[in-house]
């Protein structure tokens, strides 16, 4: 029976479960934030959230900031981008600046007064963003239409900051920039200054800034070698950057990348795992619109979907083995396991399923911690294969900064687990 709108990836912050106390915790403090109406206490405010893959970091943070916009999307803008969507830092800068742009864009559709200067000024910064290295006269002779940008009253920060990090002035005459001459770098940390900038005149306007950069372990995941590391680092360190910013700053990573977060953000939270009844309720919240006939057989298999619950460590994992088997038509006693090998062999089909089963089976229990040996030998010593194993992320790296000693299960292959076949266990 096939599931027509069931989807375990959705993010939709709506199929949110509970999580009523952590919702507490950052929507209150956003919000506490936001209703406080003096600007000078608006300095700056950021967030971590910290969980496992597939715990629900993303839904319930846009859970908590869906509450803040509902309230305060007259005096603030929302700033969203997913590090998924892009393999460098300076591809996220350039989405954050043009986010801002359409941010700013609807704030003034709802009646809040945003100036053409500052809108030209934001505008500005989002056309800079796409160079890479350039002539200075080119640049100039491409931002003249954003001369009102001049007009900004305050201290017009990003106008300062181009001038001093970049040689770029958009009050010079024509004359004057058709004779300039060299070249500009655009790199990602100036960009990041001026981004931090364009934040400073848009607070000078009374207006909030909501960063949220979610998947910052995603922007690149490759840790093969010390030197994809090292650019990870300085990628993810530029982004973390934003966080002296006068804006509420708000980063979601799986837990293992967290070895590179400044002591700056103390608001650190760590989403915990949900228990089976939780897990039960998010499946019938995402089977709502699914036909009655789908619910009514779903109703008639619970015995089987508590059991594959239970073998769950997270809400991803679960919806993840629940869709799988439900179309495979093996969520029964007599099917489950050849299901649960079908599912390995569908969803991880660049690698036999035999090699997989060895490296779960590697895992005395599927939350411990092994070394790179025992994994490589789960290989039978062949490197390539561990590398493979590693890129597809079906083991996951304890540190990312250190990942050739411990490595971790990914929780979606908990379910082909030994462990996870022996009756009243639980995993």
């Amino acid at each position: 029976m096939f599931l027509r709108r069931f989807n375990p990836t959705t993010i939709d912050p709506l199929y949110l479960v509970n999580r009523a106390t952590d919702l507490d915790w950052l929507g209150g403090a956003v919000s506490d934030y936001l209703r406080d109406a003096d600007p000078r206490a608006h300095g700056p405010l950021p967030f971590c959230i910290l969980g496992e893959k597939g715990v629900g970091k993303t839904i319930f943070t846009r859970a908590a900031l869906r509450q803040a916009r509902e309230q305060f999307s007259d005096r603030a803008i929302f700033v969203e981008v997913d590090c998924r969507d892009f393999r460098t830092a300076k591809a996220a800068i350039d989405a954050i600046a043009k986010n801002v742009v359409e941010a700013l864009d609807d704030l003034r559709g709802t009646g809040t007064p945003v100036s053409s200067e500052l809108m030209s000024t934001a505008q500005m910064l989002a056309a800079i963003t796409r160079f890479d290295d350039a002539e200075l006269k080119d640049v100039h002779q491409h931002l003249v239409q954003f001369r009102a940008a001049t007009s900004l009253k305050g201290e017009q920060a990003l106008l300062r900051v181009l001038k001093l990090d970049f040689q770029i002035s958009i009050e010079r005459s024509i004359s004057t920039t058709s004779e300039l001459s060299g070249k500009v770098r655009f790199d990602e940390m100036r960009l990041c200054r001026a981004l931090a900038a364009l934040f400073e005149d848009i607070r000078r306007s009374d207006i909030d800034i909501v960063l949220y950069i979610d998947n910052m372990d995603e922007l690149s995941h490759h840790f093969q070698t010390a030197e994809e590391r090292q650019k990870a680092r300085r990628d993810t360190e530029v982004l973390l950057a934003l966080r002296e910013a006068r804006i509420i700053f708000i980063v979601a990573m799986r837990t293992y990348y967290s070895g590179i977060l400044p002591r700056e953000i103390a608001n650190t939270h760590i989403l915990g795992r949900l228990p089976i009844g939780e897990l039960l309720a998010i499946l019938e919240k995402r089977l709502d619109l699914e036909r009655p006939e789908v619910k009514q057989a779903v109703g008639d298999l619970k015995a089987i979907v508590v059991k594959v619950a239970n073998r769950a460590p997270t809400p991803l994992a679960f919806l993840t083995w629940f869709k799988a088997l439900f179309e495979a038509g093996a969520l029964s006693e007599e099917k489950l396991e050849a299901g649960v090998t079908e599912f390995l062999e569908r969803s991880y089909a660049t690698i036999p399923a035999g090699v997989w089963q060895r490296v779960v089976a590697a895992f005395a229990h599927p939350d411990d911690v092994i070394s790179r040996e025992a994994l490589l030998n789960a290989c039978d010593g062949n490197e390539a294969r561990f590398n493979q194993i590693v890129d597809r992320q079906g083991v996951l790296p304890k540190d990312f900064w250190s990942p050739t000693t411990y490595y971790t299960l990914d929780p979606e292959l908990h379910i082909v687990h030994p462990l996870a076949a022996a009756p009243g266990v639980k995993i």
